[in-house]
């Protein structure tokens, strides 16, 4: 404690002190030979005041010297004392090899094990580097002060020489006991990096015996058991076996700090454990799941979070970490994310099973767990060949049954898959592939896992995709709004899948297995290739296109001072990211592959001119697309006519401009045409666009009625802008009548066509009932038919002749027999004439 106390006083000293010292050397330099027996009281009070803070800081650094030399004969006891336990169990370690037996888990443990002691060394070795520390700060120290002292007597006064002795003396004087203190540090530190370095030996050997364990151990075929060597061999093995596995395990396990362990252990899963409560609390309060199901979710999280636990518990206590411990928390966090998989699984009715232990992901959750387990107890690879072939064919009994009484395809198809998977498993074992057949036997376990995840991943972020279009419809009417977050799909499956790969190398062989794979290199030319390297790429692909959406997304909505940015900026803003960030993201990923840039430097270099040439066109439509983007005359909304195109600008990029005609027509405009001609932007400074109707009425009606009928028409019209007002102008007499020009204003020039027809169509209609007569020119045609049309006009007038010719001779008849009848009735006898 009182270390801490003067060593915390020290810290706020040394910044004062070392800005003394600096004041003292520039105040020593300005000031002439002599000036002192001159110098004013003020300068005289600064000086007394700069060497007053020198003697201060010294007697600060003589307390902690001698507060670190009083506890040093502590501290080395307790690292002579860390050092004798490492080295003996190092010892015990370097022993506890021999009766480990040749299987990859076994010697994982051991690696890991000095490992920890080299960190349990590191720990042992902090005290004192602290310690070591304040010394050598207080030797800078000294090196400060003393450099003043070798600038030269012809730069001083005799009363500065005097002022600064004092302190000199004092440092010299603690330097000494500094280096003497210093020096048994040193020394005690010396031992403990010795037995670090003698430990990092046995780390680099064992690792190479490890490398060895496992190309024999998965890479080669044990004895076949239809042999009768075979069987020999896993007499002998299994009686080997025996006599060491209890040696092994009993050091492991009296290792382990317990206490500890189990300290962090609670702590950890407690508070893991409340969280996961808290939000199955709020899915059932929020409607999201039934309590039947929250049940089962519940249940699974406390299987998860004891896992995930026990992990973090293993890496904050030493010695813990061995695979037995491991076996358990993976053990835990694979039951539990399984239990919260196939619950969801039954929600969506993918599943229809009763009850976890009638899945198929179960069943093979035994079989990983029993293999585990023999995996851990350092079982020959003779005898898993011989009892692999029973747990496999014990679970295909199981399968054969879950199969039978399946109810969804999805339970049906995982049943069959594993049926065959573990048939070959099975029928491979006894031929000598019993520890390939058992990695490979839980490496499918954790691809279905890894699957039924994968599924559970996307309902929560469709979930949340949902919840956003939802709450962005509601504020500003876009459904389209929160679409950023269908994008994290992408993304969580590739960090999934890339932490399964991950995770197989890691159950196969260890953290040794991965590093090794991952970093592996194909060489392609000046490309080099490796699995970490892709991945990383291509996990941090979609995590910018996550990036970049959430980004527009929000500038979409983004406020400066409380006012909606304008959506032409905020455009500008997302172009100009976007290509910083994909430029950025080759540049990284070209680095990552190896390419080196200066290569591609000389490659440009050469092509210049020919690139100069060809792209031409490009960099003109690329300088044209930053000039219109930062110009500002077009700019995202803006409806625009060029030559006969005439719509709305719905993107603006760097090389070319889309716009979206009336015809719903997308028109890709290249940036440099705009700089070329003359633009029409309706929407340049006002969205605002007048619109002219012109109206003609018939010579003699009221001018004032027309005034009065239009006006009113376009005060009602919806869409039309009461400021500027409605007017009307009598433009003049025509040949055909009174001509009058109806003006008025609308917001939005894409209105314009919908406004015109609905005020046209209401003049006709006010017009009609007023009984005013529109003015316009009758026009008649004469249409003379040719060809085949022509003689079917001139067979049908032949048929309407003969028609009207019989139609005129039947008139004749009747005029003839009414005739004769009114000479009989008047007396005649004479026939009436032809």
């Amino acid at each position: 404690m009182a270390y801490m106390k003067v060593e915390k006083r020290g810290r706020k000293t040394t910044i004062r002190a070392c800005a003394l010292l600096v004041l003292a050397l520039f105040l020593s330099a300005v000031t002439p030979v002599g000036a002192n027996a001159g110098m004013d009281p003020a300068e005289s009070r600064t000086w007394r005041t700069i060497v007053d803070g020198i003697k201060s800081d010294i007697k600060i650094r003589e307390a902690q010297l001698a507060v670190i030399s009083e506890d040093l004969p502590g501290l080395e006891i307790d690292l002579q004392q860390g050092l004798a336990k490492a080295d003996n169990r190092l010892d015990q370690i370097m022993m506890l090899s021999g009766v480990a037996g040749r299987t990859p888990w076994a010697y994982r443990t051991i690696v890991r094990q000095l490992k920890e002691l080299v960190r349990y060394l590191d720990l042992k070795k902090e005290p004192l580097l602290a310690r070591k520390k304040v010394l050598n700060r207080i030797k800078t120290e000294y090196s400060a002060i003393k450099s003043i002292r070798k600038r030269g007597d012809e730069d001083y006064a005799e009363a500065t020489r005097e002022s600064l002795e004092k302190p000199t003396v004092d440092y010299r004087s603690l330097k000494r006991h500094v280096n003497e203190v210093k020096g048994e540090v040193d020394a005690d530190l010396q031992q403990a990096d010795n037995l670090i370095a003698e430990v990092g030996e046995a780390i680099t050997a064992d690792e190479q015996t490890y490398v060895d364990i496992f190309l024999e151990y998965y890479f080669s075929r044990s004895d076949s058991l239809f042999s009768f060597n075979g069987l020999k061999s896993i007499g002998a093995q299994a009686v080997e076996w025996s006599n060491n596995c209890p040696r092994y395990w009993a050091p492991l396990i009296g290792w382990v700090q317990w206490g500890e362990f189990f300290l962090y252990f609670l702590g950890i899963s407690l508070a893991l454990l409340l969280l996961g409560l808290w939000v199955v609390a709020a899915l059932v309060n929020n409607g999201k799941t039934s309590r039947e199901h929250a049940g089962a979710y519940r249940t699974g999280w406390v299987f998860t979070a004891l896992g995930l636990g026990m992990h973090f518990a293993m890496s904050c206590s030493i010695f813990t970490a061995n695979h037995l411990t491991s076996f358990l928390w993976l053990s835990l966090l694979t039951l539990g994310l399984m239990i919260i998989a196939v619950t969801y699984a039954r929600v969506k009715k993918t599943f229809a099973a009763k009850g976890l232990f009638r899945t198929t992901i179960f069943t093979l959750w035994l079989l990983f767990v029993g293999g585990a387990f023999l995996q851990i107890v350092n079982m020959p690879s003779a005898v898993i060949s011989l009892v692999w072939f029973f747990l496999p064919a014990a679970a295909i009994w199981r399968l054969l049954r879950i199969k039978n009484g399946a109810a969804t395809d999805l339970e049906r198809g995982a049943a069959t898959w594993s049926i065959w998977t573990l048939t070959l498993a099975a029928v491979a074992s006894p031929f000598g592939f019993g520890p390939q057949s058992l990695i490979f036997t839980q490496i499918w376990f954790m691809l279905l896992l890894t699957v039924l995840l994968c599924s559970l991943v996307k309902a929560v972020i469709t979930a949340l995709a949902n919840i956003r279009r939802k709450q962005a419809a509601e504020a500003d009417g876009d459904v389209t709004g929160g679409s950023y977050v269908t994008l994290a799909y992408p993304f969580a499956l590739a960090v999934i899948y890339y932490l399964f790969f991950a995770w197989a190398l890691l159950f196969m062989g260890g953290p040794p297995l991965v590093d090794w794979v991952l970093v592996q290199k194909i060489t392609l030319g000046a490309v080099s290739l490796s699995l970490d390297s892709i991945a990383f790429i291509f996990i941090v692909f979609f995590l910018l296109r996550l990036v970049l959406s959430w980004f527009k997304t929000y500038m979409d909505t983004a406020t400066i001072r409380g006012r909606k940015m304008e959506g032409a900026l905020a455009h500008t803003i997302k172009t100009l990211a976007s290509y910083v960030v994909w430029v950025a993201f080759i540049i990284v990923g070209l680095k990552l592959l190896g390419v080196q840039l200066s290569a591609l430097t000389w490659i440009a270099s050469g092509l210049s001119v020919g690139i100069g040439f060809g792209m031409k066109d490009i960099i003109n439509n690329f300088i044209s697309g930053l000039i219109i983007m930062f110009g500002g005359s077009i700019k995202k909304g803006d409806i625009l006519q060029q030559g006969k195109n005439l719509g709305e600008v719905v993107n603006v990029s760097i090389r070319n401009t889309t716009m979206r005609t009336l015809e719903n027509t997308v028109v890709i405009i290249p940036n440099s045409s705009f700089l070329k001609g003359e633009i029409i932007n309706f929407s340049y400074q006002d969205a605002k666009v007048r619109l002219s109707i012109p109206v003609s009425v018939v010579p003699g009606t009221k001018t004032k009625k027309v005034r009065k009928i239009l006006l009113k028409i376009a005060k009602k019209q919806e869409g039309v802008l009461a400021d500027p007002k409605p007017e009307v102008l009598f433009s003049g007499f025509s040949m055909f009548g009174l001509d009058f020009m109806l003006n008025v204003w609308i917001e939005d020039y894409m209105k314009k066509f919908h406004i015109l027809d609905e005020m046209s169509e209401e003049i006709d209609k006010q017009f009609q009932a007023k009984k005013i007569k529109i003015a316009f020119r009758t026009i008649k045609t004469k249409y003379k038919p040719k060809g085949d049309e022509a003689a079917q006009l001139e067979a049908r007038r032949e048929e309407l002749r003969e028609k009207r010719k019989n139609v005129f001779k039947r008139q004749r008849h009747l005029r003839r027999t009414h005739a004769r009848k009114r000479w009989n009735m008047a007396g005649f006898v004479a026939q009436p004439p032809e």
